[in-house]
C-alpha cells in the first residue's frame, strides 16, 4: 500500500518489487504485483502519477520477450502515454 505521494518512497517500493520480480523470473515464473495507492484525492492522483512514471522506467529496462503482469486500479486521471 502506498501511503503518500512521496517520490522516494514510491520509487523504493517499486524498486523492491522489480528486484523480487527478477528473482521470480529467473525461475521461469511470472511475478504478479498489485500496487495500491491512497484513496484520498488529490494524494491519490499525485501518487498514481509518480507510480506510473517509476513503473514505466522499470518496464523500459525489461528485456524484449520477458513477460510481466501488473494488476493496477483505474487511475484517477487518465493520461495517454503513446504506448
Amino acid at each position: 500500500m502506498i501511503g503518500a505521494a512521496s517520490p522516494g518512497g514510491i520509487k523504493a517500493i517499486v524498486d523492491q518489487q522489480f528486484e523480487l520480480a527478477d528473482q521470480v523470473l529467473s525461475h521461469g515464473l511470472i511475478q504478479s504485483w498489485n500496487p495500491r495507492s491512497p484513496s484520498q484525492y488529490p494524494i491519490k492522483a499525485q501518487a498514481e502519477g509518480i507510480l506510473r512514471d517509476v513503473i514505466s522506467a522499470h518496464l523500459d529496462d525489461i528485456p524484449d520477450g520477458t513477460q510481466v503482469m501488473l494488476k493496477l486500479s483505474l487511475p484517477t486521471v487518465t493520461i495517454t502515454t503513446g504506448r
